[in-house]
């Protein structure tokens, strides 16, 4: 009898617990699946912010002395509040978007030099990237969100703008800028300043908008 009941009594755990392992399981599966449900839908809202950026006017802020982008600050976003994967995505959008606008609506004289991928599409891969492991480097350092954010997000959009002028120097106007030194310094001076207020404004824009979205899904 003693050992009947012991029997019951161990089959009886057993079988409980292999029903708490299989609720659990069944629970950490129902949150990974709502987890890439949320992502997938976050991705594809930051990704039509992307297009609506690039088709529209409201992708450039005019200040009084500067014009701003702010068609890439979905990458940004994307890059440190959903995943990498999710930032080369949205990236290769922008890309594309870019090389096809340049293809059929130029607009200036740089547009045409946009057609080539490796001006329009590769620069635009690299922001998610470095934004990403930026940010996954100085969580390490800083514990504020607000200056690990503006950091990463510095390193993101310096990225996008040297990549972008690199590939044009290098592919299209290294010879002619080598032999007159003087217009390559002009040029490099200029986009040099251009750039500082350029980041300085895609921060203050991207670190609230990014923080606000945090907070929201937490709720």
């Amino acid at each position: 009898m003693i050992l009947k009941s012991i029997t019951k009594k161990f089959f009886y755990y057993i079988n409980l617990k292999i029903e708490i392992d299989s609720q659990n399981d069944a629970i950490f599966k129902y949150m990974i699946r709502k987890n890439r449900i949320k992502i997938l839908v976050y991705t594809a809202i930051l990704a039509s912010i992307t297009e609506i950026l690039c088709f529209t006017p409201l992708g450039m802020i005019r200040l009084p002395f500067i014009s701003v982008t702010i068609a890439h600050i979905p990458i940004l976003i994307a890059s440190i509040f959903l995943n990498l994967s999710s930032g080369i995505l949205i990236s290769l959008f922008f890309g594309v978007t870019t090389l096809f606008l340049a293809a059929t609506q130029s607009q200036n004289l740089l547009d045409p030099l946009f057609v080539n991928p490796f001006i329009s599409i590769f620069p635009r891969l690299l922001i998610p990237i470095v934004t990403f492991y930026s940010n996954t480097f100085f969580k390490k350092i800083f514990n504020k969100k607000i200056i690990r954010y503006s950091f990463s997000i510095t390193l993101g959009n310096l990225t996008n703008t040297f990549a972008v002028y690199a590939m044009i120097y290098f592919i299209y106007a290294k010879k002619k800028l080598d032999d007159n030194k003087t217009v390559l310094q002009i040029i490099m001076s200029s986009i040099a300043l251009s750039t500082i207020w350029k980041c300085v404004a895609v921060v203050m824009i991207t670190v609230p908008v990014l923080i606000t979205i945090e907070n929201f899904d937490k709720k």
